[in-house]
């Protein structure tokens, strides 16, 4: 079999080391982090509240299933949901999500990788660019550039999330840049974590792991995590400067007693946080980006995306990990497919992100689209009913209607 590449070692990069491993492949990954660090410069959302949707547990449960059982010793859980839009899209009635705090999930894939023989971990090595073995189009990738040296391989699959560098790298050796389609989410997100108090109950659910949803102006949502841990997020337009209060403790508290899903949970009874500030992350962008021309010809190959560096899609509809895994999958079936055909490998992979994956960053683009049209109408008048009709029913409650952002501003101002 080959040797691969990959080219960061966080959620997408693990799990694809892990399938390609298990399809018989040899790998070398590449993560310029040193594990067990509190911060991840590549991933400036690691701390925040995720769900891994149903994709994530098929996946695991078929090619790593000691992550899922670390994951459980660790203090995550299953939690098999009816009619959740993780199944919707490939029409099953059932689901399973993972209630677990993405670093708990990163760990141990990280460990799963380092008791597979067939791959290779080298943590603080950072990539800088591309090895080409030819200077004529189509270029062929045969490695990358290392702080370490050169990493030679059959294939290499960059992982580099949200900063990714591939384009540019590309560009820099004079190869064509990826197709790219990008939009802005226009959303900033608040989040704080809270801890259950020991023998508290918890508080009601909309739906079996979450509460809260879209409102008329912002959005309010709770997510279950581990160990007794749920998150708290607010959703705002950036541009919104009275909303940007939310990055104070004080505020973001009253805020959060505001929402009628949420106020029992946040307590101080009930609840204490373990999130001394509310995390703050903006700039979201939804971005797919496609190794084909305009004119569908591969741009280059022997390279291959996965992960935020092929799709980023707006993190509060919790696609993320579950779309990298499913990417992951594609590109070792194209391999198994096309095991010498670089070409066929690259035109195979486009083919199924287009049917597999594109159809979910569209869908997140036209949501985004309504909930900016509402929020801005929100934003530039008050007293009247909000239009919700761009936003998917399931998301949306008789309660959330009412609930204005004038509403929760005079809360605000009252917390000051």
């Amino acid at each position: 079999m080959s040797r691969a590449v990959i080219a960061g070692g966080s959620v997408a990069g693990l799990a694809c080391a892990l399938i390609l491993a298990a399809h018989g492949h040899e790998v070398h990954i590449a993560e310029r982090d040193l594990p067990d660090t509190d911060r991840r410069r590549s991933v400036p959302h690691w701390q925040h509240p995720h769900l891994f949707r149903e994709q994530t547990h098929r996946v695991l449960e078929r090619f790593a299933p000691d992550v899922l059982a670390e994951v459980r010793a660790a203090g995550g859980e299953e939690r098999v949901v009816q009619g959740h839009r993780a199944a919707e899209d490939d029409g099953r009635r059932r689901s399973t999500v993972l209630l677990v705090r993405r670093a708990v999930l990163e760990a141990a894939l990280r460990r799963a990788v380092t008791r597979r023989s067939s791959i290779t971990y080298a943590a603080g090595t950072e990539v800088s660019g591309l090895c080409f073995a030819n200077a004529v189009a189509p270029r062929r990738v045969i490695g990358v550039r290392t702080t370490r040296g050169p990493l030679l391989a059959d294939l290499v699959v960059s992982a580099g999330g949200r900063r990714d560098r591939t384009s540019e790298w590309l560009l820099g050796d004079g190869a064509p840049a990826p197709w790219l389609l990008e939009t802005s989410t226009h959303l900033t997100m608040y989040s704080r974590f809270y801890r259950l108090r020991q023998d508290a109950a918890p508080g009601p659910l909309d739906s079996p792991v979450s509460a809260g949803g879209v409102y008329d102006g912002f959005a309010g949502k709770l997510l279950l995590a581990d160990n007794n841990l749920f998150s708290v997020s607010f959703g705002v337009l950036p541009d919104d400067p009275e909303l940007k209060l939310l990055r104070e403790p004080a505020f973001f508290a009253a805020a959060a007693a505001q929402l009628p899903a949420i106020a029992a949970w946040v307590d101080p009874n009930r609840s204490r946080p373990v999130t001394d500030r509310p995390l703050a992350i903006g700039a979201l962008r939804n971005r797919l980006r496609r190794l084909v021309s305009h004119d569908g010809r591969p741009v280059v190959h022997g390279l291959h995306l996965v992960g935020d560096s092929l799709c980023m899609t707006n993190q509060v509809f919790a696609l993320g990990v579950s779309l990298a895994l499913e990417q992951a999958v594609i590109i070792s079936e194209a391999l198994r497919k096309y095991p010498t055909d670089l070409a066929a490998q690259t035109l195979e992979v486009d083919k199924e992100v287009v049917g597999r994956i594109a159809p979910h960053f569209e869908d997140v683009v036209a949501q985004d689209r309504a909930r900016t049209e509402m929020w801005r109408a929100a934003y530039a008048s008050s007293g009247r009913e909000p239009d919700l009709s761009g936003i998917h029913a399931a998301t949306v409650s008789d309660l959330d209607r009412r609930l204005t952002r004038q509403q929760l501003l005079r809360e605000l101002r009252r917390a000051g």
